[in-house]
């Protein structure tokens, strides 16, 4: 899939320095770690540490800390240091939603392979938002490896099958699927397959943000279908069902896409990019803060990860 940088529409990316974040992946021969990190062989990689034991970026939400120090096994995790592709942060399931060195929790990007951190914030540039100044941070990723959290509010029968959460849908059925999170400000982004539409209308998948169990508030960024059966992308007002700012692109079912969907205070800007197109749209509404949610309308699919990176 075409994915270039995830955010790179809200931003103007900057110069690229030479050197590298804590944790990124790293060469032994130039050591081009920061100061006070050295470039050391760990989890099949040289990466940069301060403990001169592996990867130490990355700021997922449900992070673990450093275990108690095992001889062998420095997070606790039960996995052993010489094949964890996290060992100073416990992930005992060694998540890697994108099969790179790195597990999901100490990953600077993590559902892409391109770890690049020009800014050296933690965040790599392409779940950057804003990838040319230091800031920001991942508040949440989820790629469920484990299944659909327990806290999540799943109100719709969403299950979870070989890493995905999916959806069964029917026509007119409105499924949310709710981390418990609430972003002021920042960027949803979510990877996901449209599979199956029922209906003659009316269908979405996407990102809602805020999300009423009855669909009769917020906004939604998602890939959805016109009234003439267009296929199509961008911002609709679940108070109304109305488009606020939609953009005609090229989708089809089995298509893997992203969506990505920013609030900075009451604006609302949304990305929807698939293999073929890309649809990029902004709209301005006041709305009160409450979570946000993955959200299906009349379209079963599945939802391959989660992703909340905030200023």
């Amino acid at each position: 899939m075409r994915v270039g940088s995830l955010l790179a529409w809200l931003v103007v990316a900057g110069c690229y320095a030479p050197t590298l974040s804590s944790g990124a992946p790293c060469d032994p021969a130039t050591d081009n770690c920061p100061q006070g990190q050295s470039c050391v062989a760990q989890a099949g990689g040289y990466f940069c540490s301060t403990t001169g034991t592996g990867p130490t970026d990355g700021s997922i939400v449900d992070q673990q800390p450093a275990g108690d120090g095992h001889p062998g096994d420095m997070d606790g995790d039960g996995i052993a240091d010489a094949v964890d592709n996290c060992p100073t942060k416990s992930n005992a399931n060694q998540a890697n939603e994108d099969g790179d060195l790195l597990g999901d929790e100490c990953d600077p990007c993590p559902p892409f392979a391109d770890n690049t951190d020009s800014d050296h914030d933690g965040v790599g540039d392409l779940c950057d938002p804003h990838p040319s100044t230091v800031g920001d941070k991942i508040a949440l990723f989820e790629g469920f490896a484990s299944g659909i959290p327990q806290t999540w509010v799943n109100n719709s029968g969403w299950t979870a099958s070989n890493g995905d959460a999916v959806i069964a849908s029917a026509d007119g059925t409105v499924a949310y699927l709710e981390p418990p999170l609430v972003p002021a400000n920042g960027t949803v982004s979510m990877g996901f397959t449209p599979q199956v539409m029922f209906g003659t209308g009316g269908h979405g998948f996407g990102v809602t943000n805020p999300s009423a169990s009855a669909g009769t508030s917020g906004l939604v960024c998602e890939l959805l279908t016109g009234a003439a059966g267009e296929t199509q992308g961008g911002i609709v007002n679940m108070a109304t069902g109305v488009p606020s700012a939609t953009m005609n692109m090229t989708w089809a079912l089995g298509d893997e896409m992203v969506v990505g969907f920013q609030r900075s205070d009451n604006m609302f800007g949304c990305l929807v990019i698939d293999g073929a197109s890309t649809a990029t749209t902004s709209t301005m509404m006041t709305l009160s803060l409450s979570v946000m949610a993955i959200r299906s309308r009349s379209v079963s699919g599945r939802a391959h990860w989660l992703m909340v990176t905030t200023p």
